[in-house]
């Protein structure tokens, strides 16, 4: 079912299999989550993942100066660890490979591979080993391959595309925020807005908390890690009723 407007087409669609990072988080029927940001990297859930339809949390992810390693951590609504997502410093990696996704506490190989693309970084290549994939004993099969984009030069809408198949939607919350800021900034990217109320729309047979692990990092691109202020002159606002 989709919403299309000047925001863009909202629909999703069921990928070709099953896929995901935590088996226990791949949803069987599409849904509606939203992610509310606490504006503060100290905190430990500087982002709520919760249901739309009852507002329980699915994942809270800490600050990303919580601890001493400069890590997010991505917790599930019992808060047992699902995997840590560490920023990384090294001059080669700082812009195209600017975070490490892993299994809790764990050093070995990479449990998704984040790649930036495009002016701007407005393109994002993500590689991970689907965990309930079937069919076949070569781990190189079990790859996945998926492209978030974002679609508006106005609004912050993305698009998480598996093989040409929009299976998340990702944007600005008409309905939890008062308006929708349209925000112009320099060339350079140095001025950002002020986060936002995201929505996520998952369709079914894919994994929700890999949406949110995206969803948190393109909040953490895009937004200001500061909280809004009540007038700002890089804002024109839509009223939304």
């Amino acid at each position: 079912m989709g919403v299309k407007g000047s925001m863009g087409n909202k629909s999703v669609q069921e990928p070709p299999y099953p896929m995901g990072i935590r088996p226990e988080h791949i949803t069987e029927f599409e849904r509606l989550l939203w992610v509310e940001p606490k504006y503060d990297s100290r905190s430990i859930n500087e982002y709520c993942i919760r249901y739309d339809n009852d507002d329980s949390t699915l994942i809270t992810a800490t600050g990303n100066r919580y601890n001493e390693k400069s890590t997010r951590e991505f917790r599930d609504s019992s808060s047992l660890p699902l995997f840590e997502m560490q920023k990384v410093w090294s001059l080669g990696w700082k812009y195209r490979r600017p975070w490490r996704i892993r299994l809790p506490g764990s050093k070995e190989a990479d449990l998704v591979d984040i790649r930036f693309k495009g002016l701007m970084n407005t393109t994002i290549e993500v590689d991970f080993r689907n965990v309930v994939a079937r069919g076949t004993k070569n781990e190189d099969d079990k790859i996945v391959h998926i492209v978030v984009h974002r679609v508006s030069p106005v609004y912050r809408v993305y698009e998480v595309r598996v093989a040409g198949i929009k299976v998340v939607d990702i944007r600005e919350s008409m309905e939890r925020n008062r308006s929708v800021p349209t925000i112009m900034y320099n060339s350079s990217g140095g001025i950002l807005p002020s986060r936002l109320v995201m929505e996520v729309l998952v369709a079914a047979d894919f994994d929700m908390s890999l949406a949110s692990l995206i969803a948190v990092i393109v909040c953490d691109m895009g937004f200001s890690q500061s909280p809004p202020h009540s007038t700002s002159r890089m804002h024109s606002t839509l009223n939304i009723p």
